[in-house]
């Protein structure tokens, strides 16, 4: 059996080596512990400052060792080595080497891959996502690159009061890796086109086509509305930034449509009373509408243009007239 006094001994000096090597400024390449008048533990250190060495092992786990050395001397002699190779299982912070295994390319995409998961770049432009929005802005036309009330033409429009709306759902399919900022765009809309006349004209479907009679001077307002169904298809390209934070996009295309019903609406005043008068009709617009558009946004919000490449009206029974749309696009 060990001897609990000497190991009770060998322990209280095994750990007051540290202070004691602290306090002696004199000897600092050696200390000397005593125990009573016949037992005593010295330590030897060939380097200055050696001694100080010990803060990094586990006394707890030096003596357990020690003690089981005690119980097999039997008054013999007995060293316990502990160097830079074996002093390794005394040390108090203990660091775990994991080696690093060759891997494929093919394994090398795959994780590369399955991290590009957690990036947050599912936004508007996530793929195989729908997104709805919501245009709002103004429309107008161009005659021969020229908007019609500067040569005041009878069919000019209110540039406030000619408003453009539309709601739309948008597909969109990624083109290239997880981190590429390409897109395909395509979707659904339903978009509302209210023509506003300036002063006091107004349209009129003859047998020979749309008329802009005399102004009117009772006229208070009159405008035409056309609501088409549109397929839009874009490319577009979502701009990041080195922490992958979506920054702006950009986004062109075009578009092509079914006009889904139109009608005039006048309010003039007789007798001193208002009234409001409506006529539905084609009034000889284009069944068929196609055009070209464009986005730049940041999140959620963007400025859009949309320009039709044919004419409003059916050649011959109207004027020929390109419609501009343009405004804000809000996105789900």
């Amino acid at each position: 059996m060990i001897d609990m006094r000497k190991y009770c001994l060998l322990s209280i000096g095994l750990l007051g080596l540290i202070q004691a090597g602290y306090g002696q400024a004199a000897r600092k390449d050696s200390v000397v512990v005593l125990f009573g008048q016949k037992t005593r533990m010295i330590i030897v250190s060939d380097e200055k400052g050696g001694v100080r060495e010990l803060q990094k092992y586990d006394f707890n786990e030096i003596l357990k060792d020690v003690g089981i050395f005690l119980e097999d001397a039997q008054n013999r002699e007995t060293y316990l080595y502990i160097n830079e190779t074996t002093g390794r299982r005394y040390l108090k912070d203990t660091t775990v080497v994991v080696s690093e295994r060759e891997t494929s390319d093919d394994e090398e995409e795959a994780e590369t891959d399955a991290q590009d998961t957690t990036d947050t770049d599912d936004d508007g432009y996530g793929n195989d996502r729908w997104s709805g929005y919501l245009d709002l802005g103004l429309n107008n036309y161009l005659e021969n690159r020229k908007f019609p009330d500067q040569s005041d033409a009878p069919y000019g429009l209110r540039p406030w009061g000619s408003r453009h709306v539309a709601l739309g759902s948008l597909r969109n399919f990624r083109v290239g890796g997880r981190k590429s900022p390409l897109y395909l765009r395509a979707g659904l809309e339903v978009s509302w086109h209210n023509f506003m006349f300036d002063g006091d004209n107004q349209a009129r479907k003859t047998p020979t086509g749309t008329d802009f009679p005399a102004p009117r001077p009772d006229l208070q307002k009159s405008k035409l509305t056309v609501c088409y169904l549109n397929v839009p298809a874009m490319v577009a390209l979502q701009f990041r930034n080195r922490d992958r934070r979506e920054t702006f996009y950009l986004a062109a295309g075009g578009y092509v449509g079914y006009r889904l019903g139109s009608y005039t609406k006048i309010k003039y005043e007789t007798e001193g009373q208002t009234r409001k008068e409506r006529a539905k009709g084609n009034f000889y617009l284009n069944n068929v509408r196609y055009g070209l558009t464009g986005q730049v946004g940041i999140d959620n919000v963007a400025l859009f243009a949309k320009y039709d490449l044919n004419s409003l009206f059916v050649d011959d029974r109207g004027p020929r007239l390109n419609v501009l749309s343009f405004g804000i696009t809000l996105t789900d």
